[in-house]
């Protein structure tokens, strides 16, 4: 059971992360306008998109990683670890539910 909550936790993460990929590509024109990240803004900014997607997937792949290292070590941290990754991206979902939300 464990193991299928984890799978589960990762699987939205992923989906909320690619469904971000793909907000920021469609509206890639505005993207400035619209990113909360100083950081993702930036690099956007200095190096364009594409960069800024590199490191997103780069970033998204090490997390995934640490999980999978602390899931097969028996880690303490696995269980807060997942937690703190998928409430972040719980906080984006509303995010952009809300969003959708709002009329143009």
């Amino acid at each position: 059971m464990k193991n299928t909550l984890l799978v589960l936790a990762w699987a939205f993460v992923l989906t909320i992360a690619g469904y971000d990929l793909y907000f920021a590509w469609h509206y890639r024109d505005f993207f400035h306008l619209w990113e909360l990240n100083p950081l993702a803004r930036w690099i956007a900014h200095d190096y364009g998109l594409t960069a800024m997607f590199a490191v997103k997937i780069v970033f998204l792949v090490f997390g995934i990683s640490v999980a999978v290292c602390c899931h097969i070590r028996r880690h303490y941290l696995e269980l807060p670890y997942t937690l703190i990754v998928s409430g972040i991206h719980v906080v984006l979902s509303v995010h952009y539910v809300m969003g959708h939300m709002v009329p143009v």
